[in-house]
């Protein structure tokens, strides 16, 4: 504002002066520059304190997420993925976001192992809630989810995470080519042939 009012005022008065001719028109154009030239430098100036006010808020954001405390624990039972048969019960599982309406409520469902199964519904029904619940992404106000008879609370969440392949609907790929990505993860994982040998 300070280099606004004096640039106004150049314009103004120095315009003045170089009508009258108490000042050249020479002098004034050098003076009108210079307070451009001053003018731009504290316009970057600004910027840039935009920027890390910017940074800072970014900043603040994650150093706050990284200070949230962790509210799902792991379990203490070990499940290798080998071992792993599929089988999935569900029993009387409620959940709700944060003090809201439930999502999911009183909900059974038997899943054998080996079998393929689809579940649609609407925008909003609780078709991911479910699924991050399999992941203990959250974990559900009552009832139980056991994964091959063992109650998922129980199990080691790298164990169980790990046994589970999510597709998410939004699709990113990473840099690199289409077997790094599909392979992300997994940095361990061996190339699988057409006829199921590695």
């Amino acid at each position: 504002m300070l280099i606004l009012a004096g640039f106004t005022a150049l314009l103004l008065y120095g315009g003045m002066a170089a009508v009258a001719g108490r000042m050249s028109v020479g002098t004034y154009s050098v003076l009108v520059f210079l307070i451009q030239r001053l003018l731009w430098r504290l316009t970057r100036l600004g910027e840039t304190f935009d920027q890390y006010q910017r940074a800072m808020a970014s900043t603040n954001r994650v150093m706050n997420l990284l200070d949230t405390p962790i509210e799902i624990h792991t379990g203490d039972i070990s499940l290798p993925i080998g071992s792993v048969r599929g089988q999935l019960e569900l029993q009387n599982v409620t959940f709700a976001y944060n003090g809201r309406s439930p999502v999911i409520q009183n909900l059974s469902l038997h899943i054998p192992a080996g079998k393929t199964i689809a579940i649609v519904g609407s925008t909003g029904s609780g078709k991911s809630t479910l699924v991050k619940l399999l992941l203990r992404l959250y974990e559900v106000q009552s009832g139980s989810i056991t994964l091959d008879g063992i109650e998922i609370r129980d199990l080691k969440l790298r164990d169980l995470r790990g046994c589970i392949g999510l597709v998410s609907q939004d699709v990113f790929l990473f840099h690199g080519n289409v077997v790094e990505n599909i392979a992300y993860g997994s940095p361990d994982a061996t190339p699988v042939r057409g006829d199921g040998s590695s």
